[in-house]
């Protein structure tokens, strides 16, 4: 579980410059951690291309992911 705004804002800046760099994200989609950052990413408009529900147990799970980064996106990773 992230500890701050700046942990989460942390890993959400490097799953962003992944997507930018055409880099796959396996190792981000088993962490629940870095699932909640792709989901907050999806949230705020800086990734396009994620399908996603939340299971009995509440968490998230990613059925479909086909990222695409968008201009807010861009612009988080220049002003992060």
């Amino acid at each position: 579980m992230f500890k701050s705004t700046k942990e989460f804002e942390s890993s959400m800046k490097k799953i962003l410059t992944c997507v930018r760099d055409e880099k796959p994200l396996d190792e981000f989609l088993s962490n629940i951690d870095y699932c909640d950052a792709i989901l907050e990413c999806e949230k705020r408009g800086f990734l396009q291309g994620i399908q996603y529900f939340i299971n009995g147990d509440g968490l998230p799970v990613i059925e479909y992911c086909s990222p695409r980064i968008t201009y807010c996106g861009l612009e988080f990773i220049e002003n992060y």
